[in-house]
């Protein structure tokens, strides 16, 4: 059994910062594959396949997480 001492978080551990440098290892990794890709989407060579995703979702990632082909 786990005591609630041990469960308590870390004070200086921000679940903010966690998320954002998350999102930005999620950006910089979509990104590199879509530059792998030469933009390509869909397809069985497309970055969407190699994400392991559906090109809807890698669309709707990309504009969650601010990609665009000029960024």
């Amino acid at each position: 059994m786990v005591s609630l001492s041990e469960l308590s978080r870390t004070p200086n551990v921000s679940v903010t910062s966690g998320t954002t440098n998350f999102e930005q290892a999620e950006r910089e990794h979509n990104q590199r594959v879509l530059k792998e890709t030469n933009w390509v989407l869909g397809g069985v060579s497309g970055a969407a396949a190699k994400l392991g995703m559906k090109r809807t979702t890698l669309w709707s990632k990309m504009k969650k997480l601010g990609i665009s082909r000029a960024s």
